[in-house]
């Protein structure tokens, strides 16, 4: 008698479905992620050059986080960040900037990078700056 022949890798239609929507989500996440991080980066080299720093804030000799890199992103090692406030007045240098939202946003966007420092600007008038201030290598590492 003839014996049927094994079948390796037998799924229903049902399975693919659910592995190739899977998968989608997977990279529309990843995908967007990416986008809002070309985001951030260009935000902040538009508020450089209004405020006159000329070059690169950004050094992208890292290793993208997750699966970023199979998506062709480089990652960011060191940057600083320009922080835009309603008026320059508010500026208190006990204020934790840490927690300000420019701040939180490039650690949710950026978490393989470390913060150089950061400049604060008005909002209203990017070019009204305070000098940079630096951080004490304030990197992500807990």
């Amino acid at each position: 008698m003839n014996a049927p022949k094994r079948r390796w890798f037998a799924y229903s239609l049902r399975t693919l479905f659910v592995v190739v929507t899977v998968f989608g989500v997977w990279l529309g996440y990843e995908l967007n992620w990416i986008r809002q991080r070309h985001e951030f980066l260009v935000a902040q080299e538009s508020l450089s050059n209004s405020i006159g720093i000329t070059g690169k804030s950004v050094a992208r000799d890292a290793t993208a986080p997750g699966m970023l890199w199979l998506l062709g992103e480089k990652g960011v090692s060191a940057m600083g960040v320009i922080i835009a406030i309603e008026r320059l007045a508010d500026f208190d240098d006990a204020f934790d900037w840490d927690s300000h939202e420019t701040m939180r946003e490039a650690k949710r966007l950026f978490p393989e990078c470390r913060y150089l420092g950061f400049s604060v600007v008005e909002r209203s008038n990017p070019a009204r700056a305070l000098p940079a201030n630096q951080l004490t290598d304030r990197s992500n590492a807990p």
